[in-house]
């Protein structure tokens, strides 16, 4: 539905009318200057389309990437949000389990957990992203230099 929406123009209709004040309040968690781009690529069919396509290899990524192995000493920074604030216990915890285990697949790993920050944390805490790429940008150099 959302796919059709998008086409027929109505997920912008109803986003920039005010009939959802969610989606438009995520569209604005981006600096301002940002907001047409937002507004541009998330009311766009084609986002929709490949939106339930990666929604549609989620179980296939996941299976991959729980057999792919270790990282060995490669650097490796995983940046956390803590949950959703209506997520109840269980699933906190196993969102934490499964972060820490994504984080232990390399033995030189940084694990963050964002706080205040949802899902799109490089939207919520960009400054804390560029510090985490950039630290492993040098990691990285580090190790291709020994």
């Amino acid at each position: 539905l959302a796919r059709i929406g998008a086409q027929v123009g109505l997920l912008r209709l109803i986003g920039t009318s005010g009939l959802s004040s969610g989606f438009e309040k995520f569209l604005k968690s981006a600096p301002p200057e940002v907001l047409p781009i937002n507004r541009t690529f998330y009311y766009r069919s084609q986002t929709w389309t490949t939106a339930l396509a990666e929604a549609g290899a989620a179980e296939e990524n996941s299976r991959q990437a729980q057999n792919a192995g270790t990282l060995g000493d490669k650097p490796l920074a995983v940046i956390s949000a803590p949950g959703e604030s209506d997520d109840d216990e269980e699933t906190k915890r196993l969102w934490a389990e499964r972060q820490r285990k994504l984080a232990n697949l390399s033995r030189n790993h940084t694990h963050v957990i964002a706080e205040h920050s949802g899902h799109l944390i490089q939207l919520d805490n960009p400054e804390l992203v560029i510090r985490i790429i950039r630290n492993i940008a040098q990691a990285a150099s580090k190790n291709n230099q020994h």
